[in-house]
């Protein structure tokens, strides 16, 4: 997998590695076989044979129980009590339906078949989807939607962050079809075409539906199609997306209708099933996919990593001294066969002028000394730089006893060790680590 690898690791020996994973999906020629190592887990919603909602990390292990759905009375949505994603409706009653594998808006309270399952436009409905406390912190960078489409339907997606500050305009993202395919669309409305089989008069399965992708997914930065160009991360993170219908109506799917693709963005293989007996055997491949990650992160915020061991990365305000804009990022810290590590994960292809200080506390042992660290940096490549022992910053990144970093941007993937301190006492055991760090060769593209 393409990605900056930073770790910061207490080896048996006592020798310490200090490390970040800038995963990516960079520039290749096939579909990416991994997850990204920012990405954290998927929640998946399935519909049909199976009508849940299963958050699933990135190993293709069940984060705790699925969230059943169905249908009650009147075909109203019943969401199970797992609270993985909240759904809701405009107009907020009769409120949501769930009807045949689709979920919609329901038109009144003895609403029945598509009358429970369709969000339409003559009605100036919506449907809303919000990630529920059951994925704790974690937010979406992205979704890819399976949407079952009438009448030439358009659709407006707007994606918002709670933890935004108040007045923060949502990102929007358009799907067309049928004969509304070169509309004006929504000012400011990153546009997605469906040209699918069929989109009015009786249900066609799986011709009336179409994959949307909002908000490229990492697997979109390769093209299946030659004419179309791979997507690029656009730094939306988003707990909340509302569906509205502009023309015609639709319903949003997880599979009930079979297989649905993207030709240009099929769905990767890492999301299916493999058919290793020694490795989780998890398929989302039919469900409505949310990419999930930690957090996202601006210019002068710092971020603390998650696990049990105290770290924290502080991102630094960019060399081009442009918009700085916030990236999606994940982490962990632990500790595995080399011992003690942290990790710190945000795209590789996205703001690639980013740099910061990281800062991290480990357990080293009795005595005054401080043992050494290393860096490992991942190129886009797959070749790695290694920096061991991780060596002081040089002077000219200090001024008047303060550091300041580089004064121009440097040419290659840099890290240097700003400050060791270990802590005081007879029985203190720890070193404090602050190593600054910036990007690698693929940053530079």
């Amino acid at each position: 997998m393409s990605q900056i690898r930073r770790r910061v690791a207490v080896a048996a020996a006592a020798a310490l590695a200090l490390g970040l994973s800038v995963g990516s999906a960079g520039p290749a020629a096939a579909a990416p076989t991994d997850p990204p190592s920012y990405v954290k887990s998927w929640l998946a919603l399935d519909t049909g044979a199976s009508n849940t909602v299963r958050l699933v990390n990135a190993d293709k292990t069940l984060s705790g129980s699925p969230q059943v759905l169905s249908g009650g009375k009147a075909c109203s949505l019943n969401e199970g009590g797992a609270g993985l994603l909240d759904f809701s409706s405009t107009p907020a009653s009769p409120g949501v339906g769930f009807s045949g594998g689709g979920i919609g808006v329901r038109e009144k309270t003895t609403s029945s078949g598509t009358s429970c399952a369709a969000v339409d436009a003559a009605k100036a409905e919506s449907l809303t989807l919000t990630l529920g406390n059951g994925v704790g912190s974690l937010v979406a960078m992205s979704a890819s939607l399976d949407i079952d489409l009438k009448q030439s339907a358009r659709i407006l997606a707007s994606a918002s962050l709670s933890t935004d500050p108040a007045g923060t305009p949502p990102a929007l993202f358009e799907l067309q079809s049928g004969v509304n395919i070169g509309a004006t669309p929504t000012a400011g409305a990153t546009v997605f075409t469906c040209n699918n089989p069929a989109d009015s008069g009786p249900d066609s399965g799986a011709n009336n539906n179409c994959r949307w992708e909002i908000s490229a997914p990492t697997w979109t930065r390769v093209s299946a199609d030659p004419l179309q160009p791979g997507l690029s991360e656009d730094g939306v993170q988003f707990d909340t997306l509302t569906l509205t219908a502009l023309a015609g109506s639709f319903s949003l799917m997880g599979g009930a209708d079979g297989p649905v693709a993207d030709p240009a963005f099929p769905l990767p293989q890492y999301l299916g099933a493999d058919q290793d007996p020694n490795t989780n055997d998890v398929s989302i491949v039919g469900a409505s996919i949310f990419e999930l990650v930690e957090g996202e992160l601006d210019c002068g915020e710092t971020a603390t990593l998650s696990g049990p061991i105290a770290s924290s990365w502080t991102r630094l305000q960019d060399f081009t001294g442009g918009d700085c804009q916030p990236f999606p990022y994940s982490s962990r810290t632990g500790t595995d066969d080399e011992g003690a590590f942290a990790e710190f994960t945000k795209p590789l292809d996205y703001q690639t002028a980013a740099h910061a200080l990281w800062t991290t506390t480990f357990v080293v042992g009795a005595g005054n000394t401080i043992p050494p660290i290393r860096v490992y940096l991942d190129r886009a490549d797959g070749t790695q730089i290694e920096f061991s022992p991780l060596v002081a910053c040089p002077d000219e990144y200090w001024v008047n006893g303060a550091f300041v970093g580089p004064s121009v941007q440097p040419t290659a993937p840099t890290a240097c060790l700003v400050d060791a301190v270990r802590g005081s006492g007879k029985l203190n055991k720890s070193v404090t680590y602050t190593a600054y760090i910036y990007g690698d060769a693929f940053m530079r593209r």
